[in-house]
């Protein structure tokens, strides 16, 4: 279904999409490619790991080529601009996150 948008008003439509929810942004991710060179930085921008999947799922991530990259020089390490942990967190797993930093 075509639209009369312009694409500025798109680009600002779909990063406060993004911006507003996790579940919104990964939806965002899933529709289009330049949805998803969009709003895939928006993902990133703000990890909470609260166990040690979590930071299992952002080590692979953030260590291994992403499928459908917005672009080719995307680093999703990058894009992070907040990193947050429980103070209940073991502190001891970090360690194995040191290597990447």
């Amino acid at each position: 279904m075509p639209t009369d948008l312009p694409p500025e008003l798109l680009r600002t439509i779909f990063l406060h999409t993004a911006k507003l929810s996790t579940p919104a942004c990964r939806t965002l991710c899933a529709v289009s490619s330049w949805v998803r060179h969009l709003a895939l930085p928006v993902l990133y921008q703000t990890i909470f790991i609260r166990n040690t999947e979590h930071l299992d799922a952002f080590g692979t991530s953030i260590t291994h080529p992403l499928a459908c990259p917005p672009s080719p020089s995307f680093d999703p390490a990058d894009a992070v601009r907040h990193l947050w942990v429980p103070h209940t967190f073991e502190t001891h797993a970090f360690w194995t996150l040191a290597p990447l930093v």
